[in-house]
């Protein structure tokens, strides 16, 4: 049923947002370990990628309880979920229509905050493991 949903959200007519897909927290991290190729597809693309990683490792403008709470860690969930996202990370995220590496030349830093060094460790530990286990 999960799968349903999450699919219902991306298909539906005008899009979906990255927002509207982080409410759904159990669902979308559940399809997400289940590498569900449409939801994949969907997050490993540039903006998307970037904004999750946003959201697990900056501190929000918003300090409403979804925005500061819920979404920081549904984002770190998904990041740290299968190698397919991992893999996407490392290659800077993907262009929506090819699904390929984009090219950029940006190299903005931002300040981590620690409210969030929970989720950012979770993050630097899996994604590299994602590669390890899959050996």
């Amino acid at each position: 049923m999960s799968a349903r949903k999450i699919n219902n959200l991306l298909d539906q007519e005008g899009g979906c947002t990255l927002e509207q897909l982080l409410t759904e927290d159990e669902f979308v991290i559940q399809q997400a370990k289940q590498a569900n190729t449409k939801l994949i597809d969907f997050l490993t693309q540039k903006n998307n990628l970037r904004q999750l990683i946003e959201y697990s490792t900056l501190k929000p403008s918003d300090e409403s309880h979804e925005v500061a709470h819920k979404f920081p860690f549904v984002a770190q969930e998904i990041l740290c979920s299968c190698k397919s996202i991992a893999t996407a990370i490392i290659a800077g995220g993907y262009d929506e229509q090819t699904q390929e590496p984009e090219d950029e030349d940006e190299s903005a830093e931002h300040p981590f905050v620690r409210e969030l060094t929970e989720h950012n460790n979770k993050v630097k530990v899996s994604v590299p493991a994602q590669f390890l286990l899959s050996e």
